[in-house]
């Protein structure tokens, strides 16, 4: 479960890098390439903002998802 969480943090720290690499990078004025990575750099930030904040409201919930035999 912790490395979920790791995973998550790196996801979001790539979901930044894709929405701030534009300006970094220096290819700001191409208007389609800078449109796209915004989109998916917030894409990718808000489900890995959503994935942590979802597994700190509900702790439990991969015990309660497995079968037990």
């Amino acid at each position: 479960m912790r490395n979920l969480i790791y995973l998550m943090v790196f996801q979001i720290l790539v979901g930044i890098w894709l929405m701030v690499s534009p300006f970094v990078l220096g290819y700001r004025e191409i208007t389609s390439l800078t449109t796209n990575n915004m989109i998916f750099g917030a894409i990718v930030l808000i489900l890995g903002i959503g994935v942590i904040y979802y597994q700190k409201l509900y702790p439990g919930i991969e015990q309660m998802t497995k079968k037990t035999v």
